[in-house]
């Protein structure tokens, strides 16, 4: 009898072990599921947070999380490579959208909300004189530009989307503690212009475009493949008739001793040794009459290469040559790649009464304007 007991005391223990260990499992595995269910559903980049149910960003194509196949085709447009636009939804907003901003003075890195990003780029990238309808245009362009970035390239540098400068598009913190009169003025206005084209985007066959966009064209913008090597069909030359009469910047003179000529160029490994006299010969020119190839010395250079070398405003220029002096002068015109949206030719249209969808349909090819 006492051998029974034991045994059965025994059994009693086990499953009272038993029990316990599966209600511990049970408990563990419903507080997991809690905690999950209390997590919002939300889809999370390093830099990006948008809502699961909104495909505007798609996966697989976050910044940070570019498989082998994507990192060997996905390369910003500045390097002359280029992936297929990014996808938009019509039925979605972009609120929850935040840029990454590298700021090069302070060294740090800024977390901007996109409409925000959008108006402080445009605030210094537009003259604040200019018409209502050029600014709306800067503004579709510019939220196009950083919302194709941010979905398409895998940066240089993972800690953020875009620098301050001209490299992408110029930003500034805006400090409404500390504004002028004007200032304020200036950016009430702005605002108002900004909330009149939330969520707008240029698209191509249901894709973002690479909204890109300069000062001021010399008569025609360029096509993509002239300057960048590329083709893209919404970046095709058209005229630009406008700049001329109103762009400050339409005409520039540059000039070098034959000294500085040769270090611009050996610095930038364009040219291995300097020569007594500079020798040019333009070997290419597009059909918006910007030089595409030149001859230096009997070495062959590119005119972008050429043209940011010597910090050149354009690839459309012409020079003379002083043996005397040792000088060599260029004429440039126009300012800036000339690919895409001419800005001052974007003014220009606006004060003939076009509208920021005309004016945008007019620099960029087949496209249309839609809201995210």
């Amino acid at each position: 009898m006492l051998i029974i007991d034991k045994r059965y005391a025994m059994m009693v223990i086990a499953l009272i072990v038993l029990l316990t260990a599966v209600s511990i499992v049970v408990a563990a595995t419903y507080k997991e599921n809690k905690i999950n269910d209390d997590k919002p559903h939300m889809v999370e980049s390093r830099f990006i947070t948008v809502n699961a149910s909104s495909n505007v960003f798609q996966h697989k194509q976050y910044i940070g999380h570019v498989n082998a196949k994507q990192r060997n085709s996905t390369v910003d447009l500045e390097t002359s490579n280029q992936l297929e636009g990014a996808s938009t939804n019509t039925n979605h907003t972009d609120e929850a959208v935040t840029v990454s901003v590298w700021l090069s003075e302070q060294k740090k890195v800024e977390q901007v909300p996109l409409e925000e990003y959008v108006l402080a780029v445009t605030m210094h990238e537009m003259p604040w004189s200019f018409q209502d309808e050029a600014i709306k245009a800067q503004m579709i362009a510019a939220r196009t530009y950083i919302l194709y970035r941010i979905k398409n390239i895998e940066h240089e540098n993972n800690e953020y989307d875009v620098t301050d400068s001209t490299m992408h598009q110029v930003y500034r913190s805006i400090d409404e503690h500390h504004l002028s009169a004007a200032e304020e003025e200036a950016l009430a206005r702005f605002r108002s212009l900004l909330d009149s084209t939330k969520g707008e985007v240029i698209t191509y066959k249901d894709q973002l475009i690479d909204a890109l966009y300069f000062s001021t064209s010399n008569g025609k913008t360029e096509s993509a493949e002239h300057y960048f090597n590329h083709e893209l069909p919404y970046l095709k030359s058209v005229t630009s008739s406008w700049d001329k009469d109103i762009s400050p910047s339409y005409s520039k003179q540059f000039e070098f001793t034959f000294e500085q000529f040769y270090s611009k160029l050996q610095a930038s490994k364009l040219l291995d040794k300097a020569y007594k006299l500079p020798t040019i010969e333009v070997l290419e020119r597009s059909k918006s009459n910007r030089i595409v190839l030149l001859n230096v010395n009997n070495v062959k250079i590119g005119a972008r290469q050429f043209r940011e070398a010597l910090a050149l405003a354009s690839t459309d220029f012409t020079w003379t040559i002083d043996k005397e002096n040792k000088k060599i002068t260029f004429i440039t015109t126009g300012y800036g790649h000339g690919v895409g949206m001419s800005q001052w030719g974007a003014e220009g249209m606006a004060r003939e009464g076009y509208k920021a969808v005309d004016i945008l349909q007019h620099y960029y090819t087949d496209i249309k304007v839609e809201s995210l």
